[in-house]
């Protein structure tokens, strides 16, 4: 992961995954999370279990790359594109840490899952602002200032799936440690990756 030398959190090395937190000893599990910024069993998961993962990501137990994905952008709306962005511009933030923008993915999901509609630039904008990312980048998220190019961190890590072997779903968790998919219908997965 190459870390800008302006702070914020890094990106993975092929530019398309924002890599949180860090395995300190080399022993910590490590995972490529794939999620939808529109997908509801994403939020589902990430109501299920964002809170037990942002505490070990926190505790140094586990690194989570966070892949976006945007295949549901069809139609009119680019949503899954708009939020993807704004993850990258929140990653970006001189002031971010991994815990910062895990807030922001879950308040985007909150979001998501409480009103069953799709955020404006706008709205993406103030729920980086309740959860308390600087107000330079809640204004540029507002302004759909460019990052990156959702389309293409999403056919990257379309890709990424791809050499893992694993169906283009969300969410997907892979774990980059043991080379396999995990299976987080078993209520203990991350007790048991963490362990």
């Amino acid at each position: 992961a190459k870390l800008e030398a302006t702070g914020g959190v890094p990106r993975s090395a092929d530019g398309h995954g924002v890599v949180l937190g860090t395995s300190q000893d080399g022993g910590a599990a490590a995972i490529d999370l794939f999620i939808e910024p529109q997908c509801p069993h994403c939020g589902q998961f990430v109501a299920e279990y964002g809170d037990a993962i942002a505490k070990n990501i926190a505790a140094n137990r586990l690194a989570v790359t966070v892949r976006p994905l945007t295949f549901m952008d069809y139609g009119s709306d680019d949503y899954s594109a708009r939020a993807t962005n704004a993850i990258f511009l929140v990653a970006a933030d001189r002031a971010a840490t991994p815990a910062l923008v895990w807030k922001f993915i879950q308040g985007l999901y909150i979001r998501l899952m409480s009103t069953a509609s799709l955020a404006d630039n706008d709205g993406i904008a103030k729920v980086a602002n309740d959860v308390g990312v600087p107000a330079d980048t809640v204004n540029r998220i507002a302004a759909a200032e460019p990052q990156v190019n959702g389309n293409v961190v999403s056919d990257g890590n379309l890709s990424v799936m791809d050499d893992y072997g694993v169906e283009r779903a969300t969410p997907t968790v892979y774990d980059t440690v043991g080379k396999d998919q995990v299976d987080f219908d078993d209520p203990e997965w991350l007790d048991q990756l963490v362990k």
